[in-house]
């Protein structure tokens, strides 16, 4: 399945990939790989190996699954869902940002457009509710 990456107004939420994942995790970047600095953080370490349990256990998780916040072009930090809903429809989140560009907004326009993405995916019934119920973390 592809997923489409997620423009805002001043950030891409690009989907991760396992190749990708477990780079992060190995904190080895590849050639064309642009890291602000801080990055990978512990965080993003954390989530991309629950990502990867994640795929290996339940297979590719759609758009339910983990993002690069990139800002310039620069992977400045991670946004995803810890999995897919649970039955009544809550999924949990987590994000975090390298110290250098906290402070500035980011996170929440990350979050909103992850929640647009949840929004779309979701059954023309949960699209009509006014709100996404989520837990946030971050790390």
């Amino acid at each position: 399945m592809k997923i489409e990456t997620v423009a805002t107004a001043r950030l891409v939420l690009h989907p991760m990939t396992t190749a990708r994942a477990e780079r992060i995790v190995a904190r080895q970047p590849e050639d064309g790989d642009l890291w602000g600095e801080g990055y990978p953080s512990e965080g993003d370490v954390r989530a991309n190996t629950g990502f990867l349990r994640g795929v290996a256990e339940r297979g590719d998780p759609g758009v339910f699954r983990t993002y690069e916040i990139r800002l310039d072009g620069v992977v400045v930090g991670g946004i995803g869902f810890h999995g897919p809903p649970d039955e009544i429809g809550v999924a949990t989140v987590g994000y975090g940002l390298v110290p250098g560009v906290r402070g500035n907004g980011y996170a929440s326009e990350a979050l909103r457009a992850l929640l647009e993405v949840a929004r779309a995916a979701a059954s023309p019934a949960s699209r009509a509710m006014p709100t996404w119920p989520t837990r946030t973390r971050t790390g």
